[in-house]
């Protein structure tokens, strides 16, 4: 939970800063999303290019500027996934 906020290359930063081992940092993704993905960021089309659409996003840049600088496809794709995810993203209701 303490690193929620963070991107995925954010938090690869982290991980390097703070001296996480060489085999970890290496290690491919975790597999878990369908049976012949072998690397979640392959989904994504990067994590670099996902996490600058995705931050733009967040903070209310238009998809349309975003086609200015990446492919549409790309935009449309990541777009989709934070849309269809957004659910995950709020807080869980409590009584």
């Amino acid at each position: 939970m303490p690193l929620l906020h963070l991107f995925r290359s954010q938090l690869e930063e982290v991980a390097e800063y703070i001296g996480v081992p060489d085999y970890i940092l290496g290690k491919r993704s975790d597999p878990d999303l369908y049976p012949t993905n072998l690397d979640k960021g392959v989904l994504l089309g990067g994590f670099e290019t996902a996490d600058i659409i995705l931050f733009n996003l967040e903070n209310g840049i238009d998809q349309t500027e975003l086609y200015k600088v990446f492919d549409s496809h790309v935009v449309d794709h990541i777009y989709s996934l934070y849309t269809a995810s957004a659910h995950m993203r709020e807080s869980p209701y409590h009584l």
